[in-house]
């Protein structure tokens, strides 16, 4: 299962299960804050929608494709029964993301 939405320039929506918890939603959000380019990530709890939108002439095409097998292995994570687990493995993920970024 897919855990982007929608991917057009400019804007990436994600929807998981993870953006439904309180602590998760803020490890992810906190993820986003310092990525050069990064306009604003937005969390929605309710729906667990995350729509991240950034400037494509700083995040380019070529910079961002590669990140997107990391972000759908938000699914497996969803999967990870306990929260301590999932918040570490989160963690990881979201690492790799802002390394590759950076």
């Amino acid at each position: 299962m897919s855990i982007i939405e929608s991917f057009i320039p400019g804007r990436i929506r994600l929807r998981s299960s993870l953006i439904r918890n309180r602590e998760l939603r803020r490890v992810i959000l906190s993820a986003f804050q310092d990525i050069r380019g990064i306009r604003e990530a937005a969390a929605n709890g309710l729906t667990g929608s995350l729509l991240i939108t950034y400037d494509p002439g700083v995040l380019t095409a070529e910079r961002l494709l590669p990140l997107l097998p990391c972000l759908n292995s938000l699914a497996e994570i969803e999967q990870t029964p306990d929260l301590p687990g999932q918040t570490e493995a989160l963690r990881k993920i979201l690492t790799a993301v802002q390394e590759k970024l950076a």
